[in-house]
């Protein structure tokens, strides 16, 4: 696969912008490894949601 450098801020066209980081004031409190195939936890492999008032921000590294 080739690779495409990411989008930046700002290019949306008609689309929402994606955030690079979280938002101005908040802090990670937790970071996972990298998920393949192999070992992307059956939660996130489903309908899922997060409590109120927090955040997640994923990164496609590829595909």
């Amino acid at each position: 696969m080739g690779s495409r450098p990411p989008s930046e801020p700002g290019q949306a066209g008609n689309r929402k912008l994606i955030p690079h980081q979280l938002p101005a004031g908040l802090k990670a409190y937790k970071l996972t490894p990298d998920f393949t195939p192999g070992n992307l936890p059956a939660a996130l492999q489903s309908q899922h949601s997060t409590k109120a008032g927090v955040w997640g921000l994923l990164q496609v590294l590829e595909g």
